[in-house]
């Protein structure tokens, strides 16, 4: 619904909408940096027979010892991302609370409609829609890991030295 007004005008929005992307995918590639630096460059010794035997044998049904070879080293990753995302974010204080998920919620949706944070007065059946969202636990808990996990990032982005380097065409 945006309208264009003439050449330059189309250009200008082209080029805002690359920026937003570019912006968007810098972001993604910073964040994936910290994760990997912290996931590999941080000293945790884990019990890694213990691991590999509750793999094998602590679920529903046994994994055979290849299973668990193939499957250890995806999940130790992760594991050692938890342990250290979940220091980090208890030792310095990093929260989600309901309101913020809710608000994320409403403002994305206000979006898909076109409306921005401002016209919820234009949505008289948003609270409906909020009603029946808060029994979708699977969208609210998405909806709070990732606003747990930007400001993580954000935190994370303040604490360590970043360097930009230019890049060619």
């Amino acid at each position: 619904n945006v309208e264009v007004k003439d050449d330059a005008d189309f250009r200008e929005k082209v080029k805002a909408e690359l920026n937003r992307e570019f912006d968007r995918i810098t972001n993604e590639r910073l964040q994936n940096e910290i994760y990997e630096l912290l996931v590999h460059g941080t000293n945790i010794n884990l019990p890694v027979a213990f691991l590999k035997r509750w793999m094998r044998e602590g679920g529903e049904k046994p994994k055979s010892a290849e299973a668990v070879e193939h499957e250890y080293g995806s999940f130790e990753h992760q594991l050692r991302w938890q342990l250290i995302s979940d220091r980090l974010m208890t030792d310095n204080g990093i929260e989600v609370s309901m309101e913020e998920v809710n608000k994320d919620i409403k403002t994305r949706v206000l979006q898909y409609f076109g409306l921005g944070p401002d016209d919820e007065d234009e949505a008289p059946w948003m609270e409906g829609y909020m009603q029946k969202i808060h029994k979708d636990e699977k969208m609210i808990d998405e909806t709070y890991r990732r606003l747990l996990y930007n400001k993580l990032f954000s935190f994370l982005e303040t604490q360590l030295n970043v360097t930009e380097k230019e890049i060619g065409e």
